[in-house]
């Protein structure tokens, strides 16, 4: 059987975690306007939206790459969930330092489909 996800899916959903906590941390002990990546410093400034965004994007790759039983309702809701912390990360904070959530959301929702379409 052919796994769900590809390894370049994974690569991308753990790499967003990373560089979410990486944004959050950054802004949280050091100045949030010397972060490497210009397009993470508005997302550093705001914690209230950085640590919900990491510990989401840690959820987001804990699925993806760790379980292995996945249901088409949990992979639409996440999608879903993720297309809306997108739309309120981009309307409030940064939408360049968040477009990896669309690519998520998308991949999320794609799988999804995916399952629903095998079982039936």
């Amino acid at each position: 059987m052919q796994p769900l996800f590809s390894r370049l899916e994974k690569l991308l959903a753990a790499f967003m975690a990373i560089l979410f906590t990486f944004a959050a941390s950054w802004g949280t002990w050091y100045e949030p306007q010397t972060h490497p990546l210009p397009a993470f410093r508005t997302f550093s400034e705001n914690l209230w939206a950085a640590w919900p965004a990491a510990a989401l994007g840690a959820y987001i790759a804990a699925v993806v790459v760790l379980q292995r039983k996945h249901t088409a309702a949990q992979l639409y809701f996440l999608a879903g969930f993720s297309a809306c912390a997108w739309l309120a990360l981009a309307s409030f904070v940064s939408s360049t330092a968040t477009m990896s959530l669309v690519l998520v959301s998308g991949m999320l929702y794609r799988a999804g489909d995916r399952i629903s379409t095998a079982t039936n």
